[in-house]
């Protein structure tokens, strides 16, 4: 047996998955990256355990490696499932083979078990507990929920596109997902929702020629400045709210105002068709990539 080789495991505490799901796990894997995610207490949280086959020498990069692909499967998995509120927090690290089972909670652990496992005279064996962890893969969804909640997703399946979604785009997903956590701030301040929005459109939406596009363009314009007066932006707001602008200027003047009612409801309607909007070209992407 070479005791330079193992498994490097990371389990993840995930908590208000909400009783979406079914009680039960699946498991998938992805080029050397292996899942496990369980859902457990009603449905309310669960549990992730990404691992990976690794020599003991490259221990550090592998816990780079997975740390980075779960904030990553996170970030795609909160768009997917519209658990915005979910969140989730490493419980511990640990490396393991027929000779070791070792938890890492700094570098220090790291160095130590580096020198015991590379120094021969340290290579005893000892009891590995919880060995089932190194089973083969197989899915179980028991079927014990209240309300109705759906069984998790098949991950062998929708990874490969969950994965083109968050290393393809990245930020707008996390444009999304950060202003969906931002929902107190929609009655109140539906210019900021919209700005938000816009920015997902802005680096996603391929037919900005659209009346739709336009419209919601023109909306975010006219919140981000302190007056507008250009062409395209005044068609809009002169079809909508034509009692507030001014003459003043070629196409005439319009003047954001936060306490005007007329202005908030305008905002936000355009706030809701840009939220829809960038949700659907997010899904389009996990849709055409979807195997």
């Amino acid at each position: 047996m070479d005791n330079h080789k193992g498994t490097l495991e990371a389990t993840y505490e995930v908590k208000n998955l909400a009783s979406k799901y079914y009680e039960g796990q699946q498991e998938w894997s992805h080029g050397i990256t292996n899942f496990i995610f369980k859902v457990k207490d009603g449905g309310e949280n669960g549990e992730l355990k990404v691992f990976e086959n690794i020599n003991i020498v490259n221990i550090k990069d592998a816990r780079n490696s997975i740390k980075t692909i779960t904030n990553l499967f996170f970030l795609s998995f909160k768009f997917y499932s519209g658990l915005h509120n979910l969140n989730y927090q490493e419980k511990y690290l640990r490396f393991f083979n027929s000779c070791f089972d070792e938890k890492i909670n700094n570098d220090y652990d790291i160095d130590k078990i580096i020198k015991k496992i590379t120094c021969p005279e340290n290579a005893e064996k000892e009891n590995i507990q919880n060995a089932e962890l190194r089973c083969g893969i197989g899915i179980g969804v028991s079927m014990g929920a209240k309300s109705d909640p759906l069984p998790l997703p098949d991950f062998g399946t929708l990874y490969p596109s969950l994965y083109h979604l968050f290393a393809t785009f990245r930020r707008p997903l996390m444009t999304y997902n950060q202003t969906k956590e931002l929902v107190y701030m929609s009655q109140k301040y539906p210019d900021d929702m919209l700005k938000r929005w816009f920015l997902i459109l802005e680096e996603l939406e391929n037919d900005t020629s659209s009346d739709d596009y336009k419209n919601i363009k023109s909306a975010r314009n006219f919140v981000s400045h302190k007056a507008v007066h250009n062409m395209e932006t005044m068609e809009t707001i002169k079809q909508e709210l034509s009692a507030y602008v001014s003459p003043s200027g070629r196409y005439g003047t319009a003047c954001f105002d936060r306490s005007n009612q007329d202005h908030i409801k305008f905002v936000q309607k355009y706030a809701v068709k840009a939220e829809e909007r960038a949700r659907q070209l997010l899904m389009q992407q996990l849709e055409q990539h979807h195997d």
